[in-house]
C-alpha cells in the first residue's frame, strides 16, 4: 500500500463516518436519547440524522420536540459529532407534518381525463379528435359524439412545491423554527438539513398554476396541449418537452435552490434526495430528473433500498453532476428494505456497488429509537442496539470510513460521456404504465450500461440542463464544469435537445451516435451531426483493460495524490463472475482496507455472488497461481451452548366485554377491523400457547396501558425491558402449566381523529400514512426462555443442544434470536494460508483459536494462517442471528424471503376488508436458515509450475 494512502487515514476519518437516519418513533426520553447518542459513537459513526417518522407520539415541532433537539445538540457538540435535521414528519418532505394541508391555495394539483358523449363547459380544458388528430375545443361541438375532458384535481394530502409561496411557507415554519432556536450550534454541532423524496405529484399527471404561467410568459396557452399527456403521440412531443422541462425547472428552482440559498445564509448544507434515482422512468415520480437538483446540494445524495445491486445509473448520475460540479462529499442513503435477515457481507456489498460509482458517505436506514409497534416493520434492517451484531458494527463502519476516505480523495476515470436520455422519457411516459410507456428506451440504456460494464469503459453522464447552463466546446473536448471530455457517446434515442445540438455541433472530439436522432425539442428533423467513432472501437479502448463476459462484474478506476486504484463489483446477488485481469495482475495488488496488507492476483479472477476486491497500483506486483485444498472438519465440532429461545404470539381473539370472545385471528387482522370501524372502548385481548413440560420463562410485551393482564389466571407484573425502552417483560415461570396457556388483557382502545382518513381514503396519498402514529394497538406478545418448540408449536423444557445445522427453525428454533456457540479440535500439518469457512447462514462469527481471534463480519471464510500451528487445534465458534425469525415478515406469501422488505409484508394493511385474508397473506409460517451446517479447512498453496 502507498505510504500517501496510509497517510491519508492517519490524518483522521472523521468526515467519512455514517450519518444514520435517527427514527424517532415513539415517546421520547431525553435520557434514552443521550443514550442512543453515545452507542452511535460507540460504534464509529460520526453524526446523526433527526428524523420525526411515523410512531412518534410527541407533537412534531413542539416545545418538547425542541427541548430533545436542543439536548442532543449539546450531546454531539461534546462528543464531537454531526447533527442533522431532517426537515420533515415523515416523507415527502414540503408540507410540515400536515400544517401546510390547511390552505387550500398550497394544495398540490393533477390532472385526469375522461372520455363523454357530452360537452362539459366545466372542465378544465376538453378535446375532440379527427383524422389531423386532436384539437382543443371551447364549445360543443355538433359533428362529434366523442369529448376528452381534462379536470384538474386538488390533493388533500400533498403541497405544491412547484410555488414559491409553498416553498416559503415550509422554510418559515421548518428551517426558520431550529434557526430561531439554535442558531449558535448552524454550521457547527448542527450540520444542515436533509430534504427527502419532494416531489410534484406522483400518483397521477402532475400540474401547477407556475408550469401554465411558463407557457403563458412565452405566449402560449398550457390548455391547449394537456391532451398529450394522456396520448403520447408524436404530435404531442414538443409540447410533452416544454412541459416537462419546464416542471423540472420549477422543480429545482423554487424547491431545491431556495433551501439550498436558505442554507448558504444560515452557515448550515443541504442534503437529501428526490425519488427512485434507479431507472429512467421512475425519475418522471418526484420532479423529471434527478440530476439537476445535485447543483443545489451542499453533499448531493442519492437512496438505494432493498437487498440487491442494479446497474450503475444512480450512483453514476449522481457521482457524475458531483465532479463536474466540485463537490466533494456524495451520500446514499441506503440499506433500507433489505429485511431483518440481511447480512454484513450483503451490507457490504450493496454499499459497495454505490461507493465504487463515486459514493463515499452513508446515511443508514435506520437507527430507531425503539422497533416498539410500527417500528418492527419499517422497512428494516435496523442498526441500533436491537441489532444481535451492534458490538460488530463499529468495525463495519470502520471499513467503509476508509473506502470513503479513499474515493473522495481520488476522482474517477470521465474521458467518455454519455449524453443522458431522461428527456426522451418525456415524450411518452405515463403515470398509469410508467415503465411499458417508455420500455424500448430503457431496455436499449440498459443494454448499453452492460456492454460498457462487460468491457470496462469508464464514463460520466451529461445532464443536457446542466449542458446548456454551464457546457461548452473546448479544443478536442466537451467541458461541463470541472471536467472535460474527449469523447461524447449519444444512446439510442429519438432526440436532443436545441441547446445540445448547437454544442455538439462546436464539439471537436470524438462522437459516438449509437442510434439515428431524429428530433430536437420534440420536434422531427433532420439533424446533422456527424459520428467519428464506433460504439464498438469505445468497447475495445478501455483506459484500464478488463473484460468479463458474464457481464456480471464492473471495474471503475480512481486516481489521486494517494495512488492509482481499481475496484471490481460482482453486480450479481447470487451468480459466480470470472473476469479476465491479466493486465490488472500486472499492475495492481489486492488491498485489504481493514489490515493494509496486499497480496498479488490471479490472471483471471473469479468473485461470487456480490463479492468485490479493492485493487491499488504496485510495481511489484506479479500474476499468482494457486492451488487450493479443503477439507471438511465439521464432525470434529459439537454445539455448547444457545443462547435463550423465543416465541412469538402474533394471533389472538377479542371481547368487547370480556365474556364471549371472537375466533382466533391474526393481529394484524384484528387490528385492522377495529380501526376500520373506527372503535372506542374497552378491549380484552387474548392470546394462548401449548406447553409440553415446564420451563423458566418470561412474558415479553410492548409497553401498553393495562387495566389488567394475567397468565392463566394469575396478575402478571412487568418491568422495563433492557430490549427496548418501549417493551416490558415480566417472569411467568411460576405461572406455567402443561397444555394450554392463556394470556389475557384489558386496554382502553382510541385512535385520534386522521388515523382512518389516512389509511382507508383514496385520497389520502404516502404523505399522512408517513408520519402517522397510533394511540393505542394490538401487537404481538413473545415469549424468552429454556425451551424448544416442536413441529406443533407445543414449548417443552429444552433437554438438549441441537447439532450443527443452519436450520435452527427446524431444530426447536423457529422464532430465535442470539447466538450458538460450537467448540472442537481438529489436526492440522501445512504450510500454505489457511482459510476457516462455515457454511451456513448468520449475521457475523468469532472465531478464537490457540489464543487467538477474528471476527467474520464481511465474509463466511476467515484467513486463521497465523492462528494456526501443527497438531491439534482447538478452536471455539460462535455466530449470531438476525432478527428476521422473531420479526418477519412471517406470512407473506409470494416470497417467504424477500429482497425488497416493505411495511405491508408485515401488517397487510388496506388488505383486511371483510372477513376474508388478503390474497398475499397465509397462515403457514416463513423461516429463514440460521446457524452453521459444515466447516471447512482452505489451505492455499502457491503452484511452483506458474508463470
Amino acid at each position: 500500500m502507498s505510504k500517501k494512502l496510509e497517510e491519508l487515514f492517519a490524518r483522521g476519518l472523521d468526515d467519512y463516518k455514517s450519518l444514520p437516519f435517527w427514527s424517532w418513533n415513539n415517546e421520547l426520553d431525553v435520557n434514552e436519547l443521550l443514550k442512543q447518542i453515545v452507542q452511535m459513537k460507540e460504534a464509529n459513526i460520526g453524526g446523526f440524522i433527526i428524523h420525526a417518522r411515523y410512531g412518534l407520539k410527541d407533537e412534531y415541532l413542539s416545545e418538547k420536540w425542541f427541548a430533545c433537539v436542543e439536548a442532543c445538540l449539546k450531546q454531539a457538540e461534546k462528543l464531537n459529532m454531526k447533527a442533522w435535521i431532517y426537515d420533515e414528519n415523515g416523507w415527502p418532505s414540503g408540507f410540515v407534518g400536515g400544517k401546510l394541508l390547511k390552505k387550500r391555495e398550497y394544495l398540490a394539483k393533477f390532472l385526469t381525463c375522461r372520455e363523454t358523449q357530452e360537452f362539459d363547459a366545466n372542465a378544465f380544458c376538453v378535446f375532440v379528435r379527427d383524422q389531423d388528430g386532436f384539437h382543443r375545443i371551447r364549445e360543443k361541438q355538433n359533428a362529434t359524439d366523442k369529448y376528452y375532458c381534462i379536470d384538474v384535481n386538488v390533493s388533500p394530502a400533498n403541497t405544491d412545491i412547484l410555488k414559491p409561496e409553498v416553498v416559503d411557507a415550509f422554510l418559515r415554519e421548518t428551517h426558520e423554527k431550529y434557526y430561531e432556536k439554535f442558531s449558535e450550534y448552524f454550521g457547527n454541532a448542527l450540520a444542515g438539513f436533509f430534504t427527502d423524496e419532494p416531489q410534484c405529484y406522483r400518483q397521477a399527471e402532475p400540474f401547477s398554476d407556475t408550469v401554465a404561467e411558463l407557457f403563458s410568459e412565452k405566449g402560449r396557452d398550457v390548455k391547449d396541449g394537456l391532451i398529450y399527456l394522456f396520448y403520447p403521440e408524436r404530435d404531442g412531443y414538443s409540447f410533452r418537452t416544454q412541459y416537462f422541462t419546464g416542471l423540472n425547472r420549477l422543480y429545482v428552482k423554487n424547491y431545491y435552490k431556495k433551501i439550498y440559498d436558505w442554507c448558504e445564509e444560515h452557515h448550515c448544507k443541504l442534503t437529501g434526495h428526490s425519488i427512485e434515482e434507479g431507472n429512467l422512468c421512475n425519475q418522471m415520480m418526484g420532479g423529471m430528473g434527478v440530476m439537476t437538483t445535485y447543483e443545489y446540494e451542499h453533499i448531493p445524495a442519492m437512496d438505494w433500498l432493498s437487498r440487491w445491486c442494479g446497474n450503475e445509473l444512480a450512483p453514476r448520475q449522481l457521482a457524475s453532476v458531483a465532479a463536474q460540479m466540485g463537490k466533494k462529499f456524495v451520500l446514499t442513503e441506503t440499506f433500507a428494505c433489505s429485511g431483518h435477515d440481511v447480512t454484513p457481507k450483503e451490507l457490504k456489498s450493496i454499499a459497495e456497488f454505490q461507493y465504487f460509482n463515486g459514493v463515499n458517505l452513508t446515511c443508514q436506514h435506520l437507527f430507531p429509537y425503539s422497533i416498539s409497534a410500527q417500528g418492527k416493520s419499517d422497512h428494516p434492517p435496523v442498526f441500533s442496539t436491537h441489532s444481535n451484531w451492534f458490538e460488530e458494527f463499529g468495525k463495519f463502519n470502520e471499513y467503509f470510513n476508509r473506502l470513503g476516505c479513499l474515493v473522495a480523495n481520488t476522482e474517477d476515470r470521465y474521458d467518455i460521456a454519455i449524453l443522458h436520455p431522461l428527456r426522451n422519457v418525456y415524450l411518452t411516459h405515463l403515470v398509469s404504465d410508467s415503465y411499458g410507456s417508455v420500455k424500448e428506451l430503457e431496455d436499449s440504456f440498459n443494454q448499453l450500461l452492460r456492454l460498457l460494464r462487460e468491457h470496462g469503459v469508464q464514463y460520466h453522464f451529461l445532464d443536457e440542463t446542466l449542458l446548456e447552463k454551464y457546457g461548452e466546446a473546448e479544443g478536442n473536448g466537451l467541458r461541463l464544469g470541472n471536467c472535460v471530455y474527449t469523447t461524447v457517446l449519444v444512446p439510442a434515442m429519438y432526440g436532443i435537445s436545441s441547446a445540445s445540438y448547437k454544442l455538439l455541433k462546436q464539439y471537436k472530439g470524438k462522437l459516438c451516435l449509437v442510434g439515428h436522432l431524429a428530433g430536437i425539442d420534440g420536434v422531427e428533423c433532420e439533424i446533422g451531426l456527424e459520428p467519428n467513432i464506433t460504439l464498438d472501437e469505445i468497447l475495445g479502448s478501455a483506459g484500464v483493460p478488463f473484460f468479463c463476459e458474464d457481464g456480471n462484474s464492473g471495474i471503475s478506476v480512481r486516481e489521486g495524490e494517494c495512488g492509482s486504484f481499481v475496484f471490481l463489483k460482482n453486480y450479481s446477488y447470487d451468480k459466480q463472475s470470472i473476469s479476465d485481469t491479466r493486465y490488472l495482475a500486472k499492475h495492481y495488488k489486492r488491498l485489504d482496507l481493514m489490515t493494509l496488507e496486499t497480496q498479488n492476483i490471479g490472471e483471471s479472477t473469479v468473485l461470487g455472488g456480490g463479492e468485490s476486491m479493492v485493487l491499488c497500483r504496485d510495481v511489484s506486483a506479479n500474476p499468482v497461481c494457486t492451488i487450493k485444498r479443503e477439507r471438511n472438519i465439521t464432525d470434529k465440532f459439537r454445539t455448547v451452548s444457545v443462547s435463550e429461545n423465543w416465541f412469538v404470539m402474533d394471533y389472538a381473539s377479542i371481547s368487547r366485554d370480556g365474556i364471549r370472545y371472537g375466533k382466533k385471528q391474526p393481529i394484524p387482522q384484528i387490528f385492522e377491523q377495529l380501526l376500520r370501524e373506527k372503535f372506542q372502548g374497552r378491549l380484552y385481548v387474548r392470546q394462548t400457547f401449548e406447553v409440553g413440560s415446564l420451563f423458566e420463562a418470561k412474558l415479553v410485551t410492548e409497553k401498553m396501558p393495562y387495566f389488567s393482564a394475567t397468565l392463566n389466571g394469575q396478575p402478571l407484573r412487568f418491568e422495563k425491558s433492557d430490549f427496548d425502552i418501549a417493551f416490558t417483560e415480566a417472569d411467568v415461570s411460576g405461572y406455567l402449566r402443561i397444555g394450554e396457556n392463556v394470556f389475557d388483557y384489558e386496554i382502553e382502545f382510541f385512535q385520534h381523529d386522521g388515523v382512518s382518513f389516512a389509511l382507508f381514503d383514496p385520497m389520502a396519498t404516502e404523505s399522512l400514512k408517513n408520519c402517522l402514529y397510533f394511540d393505542t394497538s394490538v401487537e404481538n406478545a413473545y415469549l424468552k426462555g429454556d425451551f424448544a418448540v416442536d413441529k406443533s408449536f407445543v414449548l417443552s423444557r429444552r433437554e438438549s443442544l441441537p447439532a450443527l445445522t443452519d436450520r435452527m427453525s427446524d431444530n426447536g428454533y423457529p422464532f430465535f434470536k442470539g447466538e450458538m456457540q460450537f467448540e472442537g479440535e481438529f489436526e492440522y500439518e501445512g504450510n500454505g494460508n489457511v482459510k476457516l469457512a462455515l457454511d451456513g447462514r448468520f449475521m457475523v462469527a468469532d472465531i478464537r483459536m490457540n489464543g487467538g481471534q477474528v471476527d467474520l463480519i464481511y465474509d463466511t471464510e476467515a484467513d486463521v494462517t497465523k492462528m494456526l500451528r501443527p497438531g491439534k487445534n482447538r478452536c471455539r465458534i460462535t455466530v449470531k442471528s438476525g432478527l428476521r425469525n422473531l420479526f418477519g415478515p412471517h406470512h407473506f406469501k409470494p416470497d417467504p424471503e424477500p429482497k425488497g422488505v416493505n411495511p405491508y409484508m408485515f401488517t397487510f394493511r388496506g388488505g383486511w376488508e371483510g372477513e376474508e385474508y388478503p390474497e398475499s397473506y397465509t397462515d403457514n409460517y416463513s423461516f429463514v436458515p440460521f446457524g452453521v451446517k459444515a466447516i471447512r479447512l482452505i489451505e492455499s498453496i502457491a503452484d511452483k509450475g506458474q508463470r
